[in-house]
């Protein structure tokens, strides 16, 4: 059963009632006229008891007063007007049905219908006692029925109304209990005329950090966003408003405590007026938009430094020539690269380095404005975009930021020094875009670093070709490796006791499609600058074992050296590399040497010594190469794992000389050699006094032109049969 209850608040329907009574104060008071069998008093007995009624009900504040006093001024409205034969108070009984019925319910209803009939019979009986007015039979049944159908209709409506009351508040819960339950997935707010906030659930009251009292207090749903946001939003939103359109948008808003959440916002109108009423989805998007943000910086910014990365420059650079074909401006370009970076990598370590870099871009920044902006390339490149400034200003910045290099970085207690050398690039003039402006720079700062001058230097068409050879070349030798270009010549070793063939060392050679047959020295240092030495190298070694899995097939199992490079040496997943080709081409890892040079030892000793152990550990064996030209071998020469010292060849060929200085350097470096337990190798060899006075100082092993040149693989094993049957024709 539905439950009793007024359809209408009780004070609403308590000041509409007395609205009325007021009403038929006044309306008393006009129709007495029409009555002239009324007397004066009864008049204003009356008008009196609807006005006492009118004034005392309401402060009482009690439904069941204010129905009997309705019930009994219409009563005394009968008792009033009995006297007149037209007597037309029965819509008055009507009336006090309707609010019986409005204020009670369906019972209100059938008691004030009891009520109006007994009085409409009592009155009728008095009016034929008082005043000897026939009972009207008919019509007094006649209105007693109108009476009862009355309340039957009221209570038939009020059922009705009931239901879908409670339909309502069924639907209404059922929605509010959604709207609480939207703390994980979104908050909701439903915005009357105005803009005003009519409802906000407690999740959205935590979001913004205030009481759900406080924010319906807020003027408008605008006041809690982002002071620098809060207009743009506004007119978004009041346009798709308008236009009745839902919109979804991210807008940032401020909790008292100044914290600052992101939301992403859906506004769909509703109701008849789409223009004024809206309900708010709101989701808070704070975690998210942080996340985006750091991938978004971490796409856009070097992430050792934190300064812009290429990506940034060029959008920035486009930026700026844009900008300075508009205002017809120059603009001018910075390309600026480290000197004597890499010789504090191999000395320090790359973490060393690292931080060494960190501290670069606070440096260069102090001398820049607002407007300029610093990126790192990569590695130790810098770039650096100056807006309106021409070829003179730019030269005052590049002097400005080599002398902030002037200063030691103090890095774990260590004083390093930098230097840099400075490319510069002008807009319009040297180039017309971001990539070409970036090129000419490049050009200009290998300029600088070929030159001894002030370390900055500005491109000039001169300079272009050289630039070009250099990628030209890197393009060519990258080319090279993969489509073995490359060859291989191979130049033995002898033991000058016994003859034999100690190892055979591989060259590399470029046979270059259009320039021939390029050296060594033309390209391997280039290579080491490039990083492409890594894959030079590899191919080099599985190319030598490859060989010599030939000569071995063919009897003459004899060891291949390879010279190593500074950068294999420091990469620790080198020896594992090593051990895979060794396993590919079948080889045991006596069939192959390594030949390094003090200075690629010197780079980073601690890191060298690990991988060439690791290598020892393979059984690959080594020898120190150019021994001599350096200047601290001694200090180190018996810690390492070597079984060779090569003398170098500028010492070999004055041996023979008059003054004999030559001669006492080599003595010494063999008998250092031998108390060490090395075999002294010299290189270079290519005359018979040579190789006799070699013979005469002790020298274990020979080199050279005089024993042979250098040889394709091709070639090798039949110069191996050939000495090994000259060796034996000496001893038969």
């Amino acid at each position: 059963m539905l439950p009793v209850r007024p359809l209408v608040d009780t004070p609403r329907l308590e000041r509409a009632i007395n609205r009325a009574r007021w009403a038929g104060v006044a309306l008393a008071l006009a129709l007495s006229p029409l009555y002239p069998n009324l007397g004066p008093g009864w008049v204003a007995a009356f008008v009196g008891l609807i006005a006492i009624a009118a004034i005392a009900v309401p402060r009482l504040g009690r439904p069941g007063l204010g129905h009997a006093a309705d019930t009994a001024i219409i009563v005394m409205a009968m008792v009033v007007y009995a006297n007149d034969p037209q007597w037309t108070t029965f819509f008055l009984g009507v009336l006090v049905i309707i609010t019986g019925t409005f204020r009670f319910g369906r019972p209100g209803a059938f008691a004030s219908a009891i009520a109006v009939i007994s009085s409409y019979v009592g009155i009728s009986l008095f009016r034929l006692l008082a005043f000897g007015v026939e009972l009207d039979v008919p019509r007094i049944a006649f209105h007693s029925s109108v009476f009862l159908l009355s309340a039957l209709l009221m209570t038939g409506i009020l059922w009705e109304l009931e239901l879908l009351r409670s339909q309502k508040e069924e639907q209404t819960e059922r929605y509010e209990a959604l709207l609480r339950a939207q703390s994980d997935l979104g908050q909701v707010v439903l915005l009357s005329e105005a803009g005003r906030i009519a409802y906000v659930n407690e999740a959205f009251a935590e979001l913004v950090g205030r009481p759900i009292g406080d924010i319906l207090d807020v003027r408008s749903l605008f006041d809690l966003i982002a002071d620098e946001e809060r207009e743009a939003f506004r007119e978004k939103v009041q346009a798709n408003v308008r236009a009745g359109r839902s919109i979804t948008v991210d807008v940032p808003i401020v909790r008292p405590d100044g914290e600052r959440r992101y939301l992403e916002v859906a506004f769909k109108p509703f109701g008849v007026n789409a223009q004024a009423r809206l309900v708010i989805i709101a989701r808070d998007i704070t975690d998210r938009t942080h996340a985006e943000g750091a991938l978004a910086h971490q796409a856009l910014h070097d992430i050792l430094t934190g300064l812009p990365n290429r990506t940034l420059l060029h959008d920035r650079l486009d930026h700026a020539i844009a900008e300075a074909r508009r205002r017809d401006e120059r603009l001018t370009l910075l390309l600026v690269d480290l000197d004597e970076f890499k010789t504090v990598n191999d000395s320090f370590g790359h973490h060393i380095g690292d931080a060494l870099l960190t501290q670069v871009g606070p440096r260069f920044t102090r001398h820049l404005r607002e407007t300029d902006t610093v990126a790192r390339l990569g590695g130790d490149e810098f770039a650096i975009v100056l807006p309106a400034v021409d070829e003179a200003g730019a030269g005052r910045v590049a002097a400005a930021l080599l002398s902030s290099l002037d200063e030691p970085f103090l890095v774990d207690s260590e004083a390093l020094h930098v230097g840099a050398s400075v490319g510069i690039a002008v807009y319009p003039d040297h180039a017309e875009s971001a990539d070409a402006l970036l090129q000419k720079a490049d050009i200009a700062m290998y300029a600088a670093k070929a030159s001894l001058g002030s370390g900055y230097t500005v491109f000039a068409p001169e300079r272009h070709q050289p630039g070009v050879n250099r990628l030209a070349l890197f393009a060519d030798l990258r080319n090279a490796i993969e489509s073995d270009e490359l060859v291989l010549d191979f130049q033995p070793e002898l033991n000058l006791r016994t003859g034999r063939v100690t190892a055979v060392e591989a060259l590399v050679r470029w046979r270059h499609p259009q320039r021939g047959m390029i050296q060594p020295a033309m390209f391997i240092s280039f290579a080491e600058q490039t990083g492409l030495i890594k894959p030079l190298t590899e191919w080099v070694i599985t190319q030598a074992l490859r060989e010599a899995a030939v000569w071995r097939s063919r009897g003459h199992d004899v060891p291949v050296a390879v010279n190593l490079s500074t950068r294999s040496l420091l990469d620790p997943l080198f020896p594992l590399w090593v051990a895979g080709a060794l396993a590919a081409t079948g080889s045991s890892p006596s069939a192959l040497r390594f030949e390094i040079t003090e200075s690629v030892l010197l780079a980073e000793p601690e890191r060298s010594m690990r991988t060439l152990s690791e290598l020892r550990r393979i059984g690959v064996r080594f020898a120190l190469d150019d021994f001599g030209t350096g200047y601290s071998s001694l200090s180190y020469l018996n810690k390492l794992p070597l079984q060779e010292v090569k003398i170098d060849r500028s010492f070999v060929q004055d041996v023979c000389s008059v003054d004999g200085s030559s001669s006492t350097i080599v003595q010494a470096t063999v008998d250092l050699g031998h108390r060490l337990g090395f075999e002294v190798v010299a290189e270079g060899v290519e005359t018979q006094c040579e190789w006799d006075r070699l013979v005469e100082l002790g020298c274990d092993i020979v080199q050279g032109f005089h024993i042979a040149r250098p040889m394709e693989g091709a070639h090798v094993a039949a110069w191996l049969a050939a000495s090994a049957q000259d060796r034996l024709a000496k001893v038969v």
